[in-house]
């Protein structure tokens, strides 16, 4: 059933046909703006609970699915406010993390946009979501001074879950980094310590075209308590200098890597050390969206071409590229292609996917997403990106918007998403491996 993809350029992807629109279940809820953040999807394997948040302007709403279940626990979605922050600017939606070990489910958002980043945890099952305070953390004080981006365009927070007790979280307007315990403040808290990061101007900013955080983490291999990190980045403008690895355009994807221990401030910590200068990894390419935590590593699905995207002759091409950790750091290797998108990303698609994202299973699944030509366009992988089923599409009357996936297990997938711009929030069960809706 799995075969690799690289001898079928140019294949159409298979179609696949929704019934969300018709089915009221899948209806979560209505926002009135959403103020250029988003819905997120995550899966918690060991009990089986779906967690999608989204924001409103008057806050974050999240809904706790039970297993099995197409209704948020608790009659419906639960509002996370910031009870310190002006009443006029309630918090945006910046990230949903599983943490290992411990399970648990922290909710992080961007009040006032100087503050820093607010959390709200629950143990499995939400139960914390459900008081009065919702979970929230630190006295409704920042975690961190780093404020996570949040934009219409990249909307998934830069976070990752470091332990059970700790967080990563990337700055990429100012290039700030910080390890912090998501239930109370880093010590010390200012990012006058050794948070500032050297620039990366090659790649700057979370992707444009990316619906996952830039940034991942895993263990590192051969090293007790020692923590790897990765972060990738893109440079997208045609009338940017020439990148100088790439030489004949402004166009690729760059990543950083930093491998130290987790907690603290002190010489060989995550804290102290941030997120390196950004090197190159792929010229003509773009909309890098990371993978992480399960049993495949981290990986990075991104497009990338022969040419720049808007050139004249250019092929384009969806591709994976695993992560190979080393006690040094790592590096990323060969690309795997899912399929040619040339045909697919000229005209008003301007050469680009818009946009990609990908997802990990607690097992080696990855799955994968985009947006082109022929609509929101998904694949499975069952062996860590290795190979891949081929691409389906997933067919509508209206425009697919803000698609947020989780890999659940097995082939099976969660996906989130809105329609036509209709302030609508879905969520659907697709069958990756077997090519249908749920």
């Amino acid at each position: 059933m799995v075969s690799p993809l690289a001898a079928s350029a140019h294949a159409s992807a298979e179609p696949l046909t929704s019934t969300a629109e018709s089915d009221p279940a899948s209806f979560l809820g209505r926002g009135y703006d959403f103020n250029g953040s988003s819905e997120q999807v995550v899966y918690a394997p060991d009990d089986g609970y779906t967690y999608v948040a989204w924001a409103r302007r008057i806050g974050i709403e999240l809904c706790v699915l039970q297993p099995n279940t197409t209704s948020c626990q608790d009659g419906g979605p639960m509002l996370l406010t910031d009870p310190h922050g002006p009443g006029f600017r309630p918090p945006f939606m910046a990230g949903i993390l599983i943490l290992p070990v411990s399970g648990e489910v922290v909710v992080l958002g961007v009040s006032d946009g100087t503050k820093g980043t607010l959390a709200w945890a629950s143990p499995e099952g939400g139960a914390a979501f459900l008081t009065g305070n919702h979970g929230l953390q630190n006295s409704g004080e920042p975690i961190s001074p780093v404020i996570i981006p949040v934009s219409p365009d990249s909307y998934a927070g830069n976070a990752v879950a470091l332990s059970a007790t700790d967080i990563a979280l990337l700055d990429d307007t100012s290039n700030h980094f910080s390890d912090s315990p998501y239930d109370g403040p880093e010590t010390p808290a200012s990012l006058a310590n050794a948070n500032v990061q050297p620039t990366s101007p090659d790649y700057p900013g979370q992707p444009e075209f990316s619906n996952t955080p830039s940034i991942a983490a895993e263990a590192t291999p051969g090293m007790s308590g020692k923590e790897t990190v990765v972060a990738v980045g893109d440079e997208t403008n045609d009338g940017a200098p020439k990148l100088a690895a790439c030489h004949h355009t402004a166009s690729g994807t760059g990543y950083g890597v930093q491998v130290g221990t987790v907690g603290g401030t002190g010489p060989g910590t995550l804290n102290s050390l941030g997120i390196p200068d950004f090197t190159s990894l792929a010229c003509d390419a773009e909309a890098p969206s990371l993978a992480g935590g399960g049993g495949a590593g981290i990986g990075v699905l991104e497009q990338e071409g022969s040419g720049p995207p808007t050139a004249a002759g250019s092929d384009q091409r969806i591709a994976w590229r695993p992560f190979h950790a080393t006690s040094a750091g790592g590096g990323f290797g060969r690309p795997v292609e899912l399929q040619d998108v040339t045909r697919y990303v000229k005209g008003p698609w301007n050469g680009t996917v818009s946009p990609t994202d990908v997802s990990e299973d607690s097992g080696d699944g990855v799955y994968a997403s985009w947006m082109d030509q022929q609509g929101l366009v998904l694949d499975y992988s069952a062996d860590g990106g290795a190979r891949w089923d081929g691409p389906v599409v997933l067919t509508d009357a209206h425009p697919w918007n803000y698609v947020s996936i989780a890999g659940v297990g097995g082939g099976i997938g969660e996906i989130t998403f809105q329609r036509n711009y209709r302030l609508k929030i879905y969520v659907q069960t697709v069958d990756f491996a077997n090519r249908k809706a749920r």
